[in-house]
């Protein structure tokens, strides 16, 4: 018989972490290459109206996944040991969490914040110096760059971990 729990609850984890994985794999190599390429004015219309939306998509997509998987990992571990995965596999799972936390970390303490003050700093009436705005939009670039390759690694990670 199906266990309904688990199955919700891997659906749940999976679905936030396509989410998250694809908004960051979007950002960095549709997103961040083609905002070089805009005219100035162009680009801070673009990251005023969009990057605020990509930020609340990266914080609900990348906390659902955290939760999703913690909530996961205390059910099959404290509730129904049969659906663990073996010791060869637990190792791959238990260091992708791992990564998948320095992700969350990274989204949460670099990520977001530098885009909020990126927005806040393009929507002033004063304008910002272009030296700030370059360095943000780096800042900004780097993060979310981290982000998704670790993001890439802990994928393979998981998938290694249940088919071990």
């Amino acid at each position: 018989m199906v266990d309904l729990v688990f199955l919700s609850l891997l659906i749940l984890h999976l679905v936030f972490v396509v989410s998250w994985f694809g908004g960051a794999l979007l950002f960095t190599t549709v997103v961040t290459p083609t905002l070089q390429k805009l005219e100035p004015s162009s680009r801070i219309d673009f990251i005023k109206k969009v990057l605020p939306r990509f930020l609340k998509f990266i914080g609900a997509s990348s906390g659902g996944a955290v939760l999703a998987g913690i909530a996961l990992y205390v059910y099959v571990n404290g509730f129904v040991v049969s659906l663990a995965p073996d010791s060869s596999g637990l190792i791959f799972i238990q260091v992708g969490a791992i990564l998948g936390l320095i992700a969350f970390l990274i989204a949460m303490v670099v990520v977001i914040p530098t885009g909020r003050k990126l927005v806040a700093s393009l929507s002033d009436a004063k304008p910002p110096p272009p030296e700030r705005v370059a360095r943000l939009q780096a800042r900004l670039r780097m993060g979310a760059s981290a982000a998704a390759g670790i993001l890439f690694v802990t994928l393979i990670l998981m998938v290694a971990g249940t088919i071990l």
